[in-house]
């Protein structure tokens, strides 16, 4: 987790992932490796961005979650019923 970041930027999910590994042969070279993984993903306009979470699993699964935004409660309205004048064809 120290080497990932999550963030929410307006409504995008970016996760950025950085690895560092130095090392040294036996003739003494030194080496140096700096890798960085940048991904974006757009959130749905029904998800709730503000309520989003991660976890990581103990086999190194990243999960990202958030639940979808509650519909807004509409306020109670009667229908009208219209009437049609049904004639019959005559033939």
């Amino acid at each position: 987790p120290e080497q990932l970041s999550v963030k929410v930027v307006g409504r995008k999910v970016v996760l950025v992932g950085q690895k560092e590994t130095q090392s040294t042969d036996e003739k003494g070279s030194f080496s140096y490796k700096y890798e960085v993984l940048k991904r974006e993903w757009d959130v749905p306009e029904e998800v709730d961005a503000e309520a989003l979470t991660c976890s990581l699993s103990k086999d190194g699964q990243l999960r990202i979650e958030a639940p979808k935004l509650a519909l807004p409660a509409t306020p109670e309205r009667n229908v009208p019923i219209q009437l049609e004048l049904w004639f019959p064809q005559k033939y």
